[in-house]
């Protein structure tokens, strides 16, 4: 009922990118899409799609990121704030990004725009790739001759790069794995946690790699499949169990100080102010020439200062004074170069009032609050991949078990409703599954059931021949006993 009622399903941001368009018809998709990670999470979530461009609503309960690239600071910010709010952020980000170009497979390093975040909590993602010698079948497209006639059909070969997550490798026990036997973890990156920023704080681990893993700085993730053969992977570099995915819960500082917002606003507005001042400098040139005539002309002699001294001032110049004589009219220069200075000045002063004021008005409307810490309900769960609920890896595990594989859905609507403390979906969302995986066993294990197997039907044809030949005796007998009576 609560699928079906209003209010009261999880309210999920959910953030991932969008591929670009096409630029012909039949051209292979750039990129790994979410659709059918989306569609799930649409059937048990009120799902709203973000960019993280603007504030997320306030009804928002759990904020999924999954792929980041490039996310710029006010992103960042966003999600940084979304924390601080005591709300609850799922990171699924690997250090690669895995694209099929041309029926073949590469990696290529990808920037999420997250690591100084991440880092500032006590967590980074390792730039390498985690393979593992227990792992899930990869399908390959085989040609088979018959009698003439071609065929394509899927073969299964061992991938080190899907990581097949089960039994020891399930670490934490609570509702977050529950009734999640094996989850495949694709083309995933290894985390490492800090202990000093995380010493307060709840740490729990999720899921661990098995500890014949190791990693690889260069990986090659086309499979190595050639002319009907395999070529075996060999461990390089240190061997050893990898965390895969880890949840914090506690209380975290904001990693900004400002609000990028501001910062952009400020700067904005800084060089807008040095473009008006380089403009009222283009519009009053100084002329050199001129200065050069002013600076003779102060320099004249005082003979011909006098000579025009003696020239009578025409009337106009005159005004009559108290005593009936007339007055010249004061003409001092050095007065009305000290009125042109003042108005200068006070001109200068307003000038500057107005640019702080239009400074003022250019960081009105953003809002720059940032809080600095977050309550201790706030959670932060990483995971080192994000491959691993792509739609493209999603179908080639289906393909090679042949029902759809949703483990890796089922595994994120589990944290989000451990993030919310509701758990009555988990129990319907688990009878969907018909799908029960089988125990993984090792190579001696293996063994000892192939072997048994042969023994086990040497000793039924064993017990089916001594029976036939027991039962021909004795009808042989009984046919003995009638003839011989």
């Amino acid at each position: 009922l609560k699928r079906f009622a209003t209010g009261l399903l999880t309210s999920v941001a959910f953030y991932a990118p969008t591929q670009p368009p096409q630029q012909y018809m039949g051209q292979p998709p750039m990129g790994s899409s979410f659709t059918e990670l989306r569609g799930y999470l649409m059937g048990d979530y009120d799902l709203e799609n973000t960019t993280l461009r603007t504030p997320l609503p306030n009804n928002i309960d759990v904020l999924v990121v999954i792929a980041p690239t490039t996310l710029t600071d006010e992103q960042v910010f966003e999600i940084d704030q979304f924390l601080m709010k005591g709300g609850t952020v799922i990171v699924a980000a690997g250090a690669y990004e895995t694209m099929v170009v041309s029926q073949s497979l590469s990696a290529s390093p990808n920037f999420t725009g997250l690591e100084d975040w991440l880092a500032h909590h006590g967590i980074s993602i390792e730039q390498s790739m985690i393979l593992d010698p227990r792992n899930s079948a990869f399908p390959v497209p085989v040609l088979r001759e018959v009698g003439g006639l071609t065929f394509q059909e899927l073969r299964m070969i061992d991938y080190p790069f899907f990581v097949d997550v089960r039994n020891e490798g399930i670490v934490d026990t609570s509702t977050a794995v529950k009734d999640l036997d094996q989850l495949t973890y694709a083309w995933g990156s290894p985390l490492n946690v800090s202990a000093d920023p995380n010493s307060e704080r709840d740490v729990v681990e999720l899921l661990r790699s098995s500890e014949k893993s190791w990693t690889d700085a260069s990986p090659e993730v086309m499979p190595k499949f050639s002319n009907g053969s395999v070529s075996p992977y060999t461990p390089t570099g240190v061997v050893g169990s990898q965390l895969l995915a880890v949840s914090l819960k506690g209380q975290f500082s904001s990693y900004f100080d400002e609000s990028p917002a501001v910062v952009e606003a400020r700067e904005r507005a800084r060089e807008l102010e040095e473009m008006e001042s380089i403009d009222l400098s283009d519009e009053l040139p100084v002329d050199s020439t001129n200065e050069g005539e002013a600076l003779e002309g102060e320099s004249t002699s005082g003979t011909e200062l006098e000579e025009l001294n003696e020239v009578p001032p025409s009337g106009d110049d005159l005004e009559p004074s108290t005593d009936g004589t007339l007055a010249e009219e004061s003409t001092d220069p050095t007065e009305e170069g000290q009125d042109v200075s003042d108005k200068e000045l006070a001109g200068l002063e307003t000038q500057e009032e107005e640019e702080e004021e239009e400074e003022e008005e250019d960081t009105l409307g953003v809002v720059g609050s940032v809080i600095d810490h977050s309550p201790e309900s706030a959670r932060l769960v990483v995971i080192g991949s994000s491959e691993f609920v792509s739609d493209y890896s999603v179908r080639m595990i289906s393909s090679s078990r042949g029902s759809l594989y949703v483990n890796t859905h089922q595994f994120l609507s589990n944290l989000i409703d451990v993030a919310m403390e509701d758990a009555s979906l988990l129990s319907i969302r688990s009878r969907g599954h018909f799908n029960r995986s089988l125990p993984s066993l090792t190579t001696l294990e293996t063994r000892l059931f192939e072997f048994g197997n042969y023994v086990a039907a040497v000793v039924g044809l064993g017990i089916v021949f001594g029976i036939n030949v027991f039962l021909r005796i004795r009808r042989r007998t009984d046919q003995a006993n009638w003839f011989g009576a």
